[in-house]
């Protein structure tokens, strides 16, 4: 914005900002590396349900079966 304002009121020729890029985030172990690890594979989720359903608290709420 400054460097903007100066390039209009001829302070300078041209802006260095021009120039820089904006490095990437790094990559860290707890970055998932495809929308495949954020599903859950079907047996995963088949002993999700069963737990639910097996908890007197979930039963009226989970009544879910894999197919």
């Amino acid at each position: 914005m400054a460097f903007d304002y100066a390039l209009n009121m001829e302070y300078v020729t041209i802006t260095p900002l021009k120039r820089v890029t904006v490095p990437k985030p790094a990559t860290t172990i707890d970055t998932p590396d495809s929308t495949s690890d954020k599903y859950l594979e079907k047996e995963e989720m088949k002993k999700l349900l069963d737990m639910l359903n097996s908890t007197h608290q979930s039963t009226s709420m989970a009544r879910l079966k894999v197919s």
